[in-house]
């Protein structure tokens, strides 16, 4: 089996709480299921403890910058950058892929209104990227070792996570235009896994979900024209590509409404998807 663990960069409303982040980004960590015990766990608590990071604290990038409460051992000279360097640097080396799918909101809104969305597609940042993850997520597997997914991700409360396991059974029911429910329900599993990182309801760390979560930061930062950082060459190394990258939906990472993502991975455009 391979574990898929799924993180949000922005927020799912329109317009954006915050206007300097128009998009909605999903982000997966794709990994086999032996592979993420035996390696990608030990090595990630490994460096948290290398690092004086109170294991039972989740990695929160946002949180880690601040360098307080539990990443208050980050506050000496270079501390800080160095474990950002020793994170990034580990990530590389971890036997996962990675997968995105960017949603600039302020577009999909104005299709919208203007009635230009393709057939099928909703006014929704969550149902899209969640579309185009899965799309992705099912090819992969496809073209790899036909194993089933389990897709876990950080749980937004109740109400939220209701949302988002409908929107998850519609695309099993429905399928998209590319792919029917069957081929979906042959590698996924039907309930998606949600873990709280805070309140009262906190689980353990999974080192799955704080990888998607710091990796989300410099994919976005892509979107904003930053593709020179030694991080996003890092991680564009471990971004899935297909058999045939040039074909529709054959990369890990999509983009709407633009083939931002084909031009991001240096990959020439065929057929526009």
């Amino acid at each position: 089996m391979y574990c898929a663990f799924v993180d949000e960069v922005g927020d799912r409303g329109y317009p954006s709480t915050n206007p300097k982040l128009p998009y909605f980004c999903l982000i997966c960590c794709l990994v086999e299921e032996g592979a993420y015990k035996q390696q990608v766990i030990p090595e990630i608590r490994t460096l948290k403890r290398d690092s004086r990071i109170p294991e039972h604290h989740w990695l929160h990038r946002v949180d880690v910058r601040t360098a307080k409460g539990p990443f208050a051992a980050l506050r000496g000279k270079g501390q800080l950058d160095e474990f950002v360097r020793q994170m990034s640097s580990l990530v590389t080396t971890l036997p996962i892929k990675l997968f995105g799918s960017v949603v600039d909101k302020e577009t999909l809104h104005a299709s919208y209104k203007q009635n230009t969305l393709p057939a099928g597609l909703r006014n929704d940042p969550l149902h899209l990227s969640l579309t185009f993850l899965v799309e992705r997520l099912v090819l992969s597997m496809r073209q790899g070792s036909q194993d089933p997914v389990q897709i876990t991700c950080e749980s937004r409360g109740r109400s939220e996570d209701e949302r988002e396991q409908t929107l998850f059974d519609r695309l099993l029911r429905y399928g998209t235009e590319y792919y029917t429910g069957w081929e979906f329900e042959q590698v996924l599993k039907r309930r998606l896994c949600f873990v709280a990182k805070r309140g009262p309801k906190a689980a353990s760390p999974e080192p799955g979900l704080e990888i998607a979560d710091w990796v989300g930061l410099p994919f976005v930062n892509a979107m904003r024209g930053d593709t020179s950082s030694a991080e996003w060459i890092g991680y564009k190394s471990l971004i899935w590509v297909g058999r045939d990258p040039e074909a529709p939906g054959q990369t890990g990472l999509k983009t709407f409404p633009q083939d931002t993502h084909r031009e991001l991975l240096g990959i020439s455009i065929r057929t526009r998807y």
